[in-house]
């Protein structure tokens, strides 16, 4: 489960206004409030952000998925940039609250890799900025191998 603000402050040692900044730039992920305490809590937001975004924990997991699924020829529809399109475009995507726990399903598998998380209203979205920004990084190199 993501940490909450306060669990982010204890783990952190840290004030409340930063734990609620390292909770919007991480999503509150456990692994991603640790990698942005590693690049710098002083960091203004837009640069931890940023920082964040560049991680082996962030672009390195989406390098990952993105070649597993390549390797292991899944059909467009069943391949992680379609996913990472449509919420890129605004598009929405299957919820994970319907599908489950079928790895065979590219929002499973972001899922379960920490890229995306579900909102209020059962949504499928980006676990946060940063990764948002690492999606559209790795669909551009992406898109520069397919041609």
């Amino acid at each position: 489960p993501d940490l909450r603000i306060e669990e982010i402050e204890a783990l952190l040692a840290s004030d409340r206004a930063t734990a609620e900044r390292i909770a919007q730039v991480t999503g509150g992920h456990p692994g991603l409030v640790r990698t942005a305490a590693g690049l710098g809590l002083a960091l203004e937001h837009v640069a931890l952000e940023q920082a964040l975004s560049r991680t082996p924990d962030v672009l390195g997991i989406l390098k990952h998925r993105m070649d597993d699924d390549d390797r292991q020829k899944r059909p467009p529809r069943r391949h992680a940039s379609f996913v990472l399109r449509a919420l890129l475009d605004g598009r929405p995507v299957k919820t994970l609250e319907d599908l489950g726990s079928d790895l065979d399903l590219p929002e499973v598998r972001l899922f379960y890799d920490g890229m995306l998380r579900s909102d209020e209203q059962g949504r499928t979205l980006f676990r946060c900025a940063a990764v948002r920004r690492a999606a559209a990084l790795v669909l551009s190199q992406w898109d520069e191998v397919q041609v």
